[in-house]
């Protein structure tokens, strides 16, 4: 799989579910909008699309084109200052960007300003300029300022913008977690941009399971369908702080609800009428008497 690319060759498929085993050689990714799946190659490969939809019937392909990479997500040189961070938004080498920011030795007593983070987005989500990803960096700021966070898991890391962000405020150890594999790709070029890539763990998953691991705080930046369906297991109850994001402002109480008796609502931040929730986990005594 190849993270860098100019142009990208686009084809549009339609089916029920994420298309399995599709043609591998020159795939960038898969961008899923149900019914839709848009599969992106970095080389022509419509015979060989061709031949997959000849076995697999269930999908058509439905349209197929060239893109330069800057018509799909255009963020060459975006700058911007978001809490404590200067976030540059771009493609590029290491050397266009700059050098990698200071990696701190422990928890910060104190978050200086303009912490820089580096970050080419690839073909996914989490260049830093969505209201949800913008609210999830200021929450973090704010929670590290009053508690040690020494492990974090971030779940749906995308870009790997908020593993990386959670690393620059002081954490020991970070598990980025996604299920598409570009994501990923595209995340461990950043925690490398950004010297971080030996604190952060990159792990491909779509499954609940995989929050049982013992950490300080679990980041889930998410659609609200998959985030309501993380809240339906026990998995994430376990962590001392969470932060929520990816829904509109229509269901924050919805999610409060949800979230009794375990949790309490630390702090809420409301960014274009997209919620950024700090959870912090209830006392057991707490617990049993709002049960």
């Amino acid at each position: 799989m190849e993270c860098g690319m100019t142009i990208l060759r686009v084809y549009e498929l339609r089916g029920e579910r994420l298309p399995p085993g599709v043609p591998e050689e020159g795939l960038a990714g898969i961008w899923p909008e149900p019914p839709y799946f848009y599969l992106f190659y970095t080389a022509e490969a419509l015979d060989s699309i061709l031949e997959w939809v000849k076995s697999n019937p269930q999908w058509q392909l439905t349209s197929s084109y060239t893109l330069p990479y800057e018509q799909w997500q255009d963020v060459s040189g975006a700058q911007f200052t978001i809490g404590p961070f200067t976030i540059l938004a771009a493609r590029g080498s290491e050397d266009s960007l700059g050098p990698p920011p200071r990696i701190p030795s422990g928890i910060l007593s104190g978050i200086s300003p303009g912490i820089p983070i580096r970050i080419d987005p690839g073909i996914v989500f989490g260049s830093g300029l969505h209201p949800t990803t913008r609210g999830c960096i200021l929450a973090l700021a704010a929670l590290f300022q009053a508690n040690e966070i020494h492990k974090a898991v971030d779940l749906g890391t995308g870009t790997g913008i908020l593993a990386i962000a959670c690393i620059l405020l002081g954490t020991r150890r970070v598990i980025a977690i996604d299920c598409n594999m570009a994501a990923l790709c595209v995340a461990r070029r950043n925690a490398q941009l950004n010297g971080a890539a030996d604190k952060i763990s990159f792990l491909a998953a779509d499954r609940p399971a995989v929050l049982k691991a013992a950490s300080d705080l679990l980041v889930m930046n998410l659609e609200w369908p998959i985030l309501q369906k993380i809240l339906e297991t026990d998995e994430w109850k376990g962590y001392p702080f969470i932060i929520a994001s990816g829904f509109l402002e229509s269901l924050l109480d919805h999610l409060k609800a949800t979230v009794r008796p375990w949790f309490h609502v630390a702090e809420t931040i409301v960014l274009d009428g997209w919620p950024i929730v700090t959870l912090a986990r209830r006392q057991a005594g707490e617990v049993a008497a709002r049960s």
